[in-house]
């Protein structure tokens, strides 16, 4: 007898809302899985599985009190290994109720045992279990009285699976399980021998993906220039601030005391007022005899006090497509290579002059200390350990490795791209200089050839939902390497690949997790940008028992034309109300909350989930203006950054004289006099 199929579909299209693709047609023996999506999220170009594989996984009827299926990859290839555990709701729930401390090192953090909700809980012996036979089947005589998350685990010896499943992120009670034939569809993971291919043999097979015109592809460019694996349609401001370079506007650096690192240690202008001690110029030059794709087209002149020179042409551009934008130059080495350094300034796409703080100008200082010797007014050259190479370029470039020394300079190289836009190792071959389809899928030699098609690739949505998060949080993020650097580099100097376990991200690359007064304000929000998963994993929905969110349950991370934060709804309210009834209105929410409806006097549009649970505490670019005290004899505008918090908690207008609170332009008519 089977199990009917409209409940098992239920449950499916329930927990399916947050798949990266649409789901495939049923495939043979479904219930409840395989979901049927093909490769790397699908597509209708993929290759049909193996039928022989297929048949070695014949349907199995459901028996009455069992709970019995296949366990699969993408291909619909039967997995022949491991075992597939019930991991009870109440234990996810005991480590929930644990807080996490994120001030310990990577080492000390890989040790703890409740920040990884479902693998921390798989290591308890009593757990029920099945084991998953050679035919790929796995069966429990019985269901224990409960709710389970159901969870797939490869063997040992099994270098090709990774740990989850389609409903790994989701607590099923008992009484849905029993009698079900319930098939694992569950990830792929390349080897240690997989080689990285770059994008253009992805889209070989997928076509043109959505995800060319995100973020993650424009990170870095040569100026003004795109590739066909870079879409700028949807970035309109991306290359705006070469037009100084080509005026060549100058910039002054003043007013400079080191002693205000971390924050800018100096002052920036096109002019410096009367009097100021100007310590550096930066004169931004274009060379139209330069070819527009090779450095030194654009160029920045960097000139002392006493009048010493540096010239260096700008090679990428790093950013801006959102908020703000900087200029990473090319410097020879002394056998004759080249490394690359980040320029000292910013470009704010939200600054103007007319704000008061030097921090929300149109341009501010970046570490100008590692350019600028600020007592002599000499300009220098920073120290290789602050190169682009061993700082940042891991999170902004595919399939990164480094080699060299603090003595001899670093250099770095991505996947060889035919598409690339630059050679940043200096071999004669253009690489994938920004985030491509194998940052977050791994590399993908043997996913091209393997037989059938669809193995050997990390399908995010399939793995435990503290995998999927870490692959978005491996750059998303504020610790430090494992030598220090802003980039998750190990000893090796290399970064991690998808699909790796947190602990063992912490203590193989990571020296420092990212808590301190420096990066977060005394209320845990954070002060600066790309803090959304060390805010995440401190939130109950990292933990929850009832849903275990990862990154990609809101966010699209190949781009959605809905929402400016590739959210996957046309709003962040409706994001939320996926999952919060509460919250579909939220008029009546704040009624039942606050006790006003706030229905009059405030713009609707404003009114919003995130406006209160998500406030932008942290700053990258030029921060925003926010409410205006009034209480006062004079009127003081608040600001907020331009990085949500992902705590999703909510900070009261007492702390409003520390950070940014939940208080908008909109709250201004009534909560202006009570801020103090």
């Amino acid at each position: 007898m089977r199990t009917p199929a409209l409940v098992l579909l239920a449950i499916s299209l329930a927990l399916g809302a947050a798949c990266e693709g649409p789901m495939g047609p049923p495939g043979p023996g479904f219930s409840l899985g395989p979901d049927g999506s093909t490769p790397l999220d699908g597509g209708a170009d993929a290759a049909a599985p193996d039928e022989s594989a297929l048949d070695a996984g014949a349907p199995p009827d459901a028996e009455p009190g069992t709970l019995s299926g296949h366990v699969r990859d993408p291909s619909q290839a039967v997995v022949a290994r491991g075992r597939v555990v019930l991991v009870p709701r109440e234990r996810v729930a005991s480590l929930a109720a644990r807080p996490l401390d994120l001030t310990l090192s990577g080492v000390a953090a890989a040790l703890a045992d409740n920040d990884e909700p479902l693998e921390d809980a798989l290591a308890a012996p009593d757990l029920p279990s099945a084991q998953v036979a050679a035919d790929g089947r796995y069966r429990f005589a019985q269901v224990p009285d409960g709710s389970f998350f159901v969870v797939y685990v490869p063997s040992a010896d099994d270098d090709a699976h990774l740990p989850g499943g389609q409903v790994a992120h989701t607590p099923i009670d008992a009484a849905s399980l029993r009698g079900v034939v319930l098939d694992l569809s569950v990830s792929g993971v390349p080897s240690d021998r997989a080689r990285y291919v770059g994008s253009s043999s992805c889209i070989g097979c997928h076509a043109r993906h959505g995800s060319l015109a995100s973020g993650h592809a424009l990170t870095l460019r040569v100026p003004g220039v795109s590739t066909p694996l870079q879409d700028v349609s949807a970035a309109p401001r991306i290359d705006e601030a070469l037009a100084w370079f080509a005026r060549g506007a100058e910039l002054a650096f003043f007013d400079c005391d080191p002693a205000r690192a971390p924050a800018p240690t100096c002052r920036v202008g096109e002019s410096a007022p009367s009097g100021a001690d100007v310590r550096l110029r930066l004169r931004l030059g274009r060379d139209d005899t330069v070819a527009a794709e090779q450095p030194g087209r654009y160029f920045v002149e960097l000139i002392g006090a006493g009048g010493d020179r540096q010239r260096h042409p700008v090679a990428l551009t790093l950013g801006g497509a959102r908020t703000a934008q900087q200029y990473v130059a090319r410097v020879a080495l002394p056998d004759g290579g080249f490394t690359h350094f980040v320029l000292p300034i910013t470009r704010q796409l939200a600054g103007s002059d007319a704000r008061p703080d030097d921090r929300d100008k149109p341009w501010v200082a970046y570490r100008v200390e590692d350019w600028l010797d600020p007592t002599q007014g000499r300009v220098r050259t920073p120290p290789h350990d602050q190169s682009f190479e061993r700082q940042c370029a891991g999170c902004h470039v595919t399939g990164f490795s480094a080699r060299g020394s603090s003595a001899t300079g670093f250099r770095a190289s991505a996947v060889a791209e035919r598409d690339g836009i630059y050679d940043l190792d200096g071999d004669g071959r253009k690489e994938l200089l920004a985030v491509g389809c194998e940052a977050c899928h791994g590399p993908g030699s043997e996913h091209l050839e393997v037989t059938p098609r669809g193995q050997r690739i990390v399908s995010p949505r399939l793995l435990t939902p503290e995998r999927q998060s870490l692959v978005c949080g491996t750059c998303h993020a504020r610790h430090q390497g494992a030598g220090g650097e802003l980039a998750p580099l190990d000893a090796m100097l290399r970064m991690p690949r998808a699909g790796l376990a947190r602990r063992d991200f912490l203590a193989a690359y990571v020296s420092r997790i990212e808590s301190g007064p420096e990066v977060v304000f005394g209320t845990g929000d954070p002060r600066v940008g790309f803090q959304q998963y060390g805010d995440f994993v401190r939130s109950a929905k990292y933990r929850s028992p009832a849903l275990l969110v990862t990154c990609t349950d809101c966010h699209d991370p190949h781009r959605s034309e809905r929402h400016a934060s590739d959210l996957r709804e046309a709003s962040a309210s409706a994001s939320c109300a996926g999952c919060h009834v509460e919250s579909r209105d939220v008029s009546a929410h704040a009624q039942a909350t606050v006790g006003y409806a706030h229905v009059r006097g405030v713009d609707q549009a404003q009114l919003t989930c995130t406006a209160c649970h998500m406030v932008p505490t942290g700053a990258s670019g030029a921060r925003v203006e926010a409410l205006v005290d009034v209480s006062s004899g004079a009127p003081f505008t608040y600001v907020h950054g331009d990085r949500t918090s992902h705590r999703f908690g909510y900070v009261d207008r007492s702390h409003a004289g520390a950070q940014p609170v939940a208080a908008t332009r909109a709250c201004a008519y009534c909560h202006g006099e009570l801020l103090p």
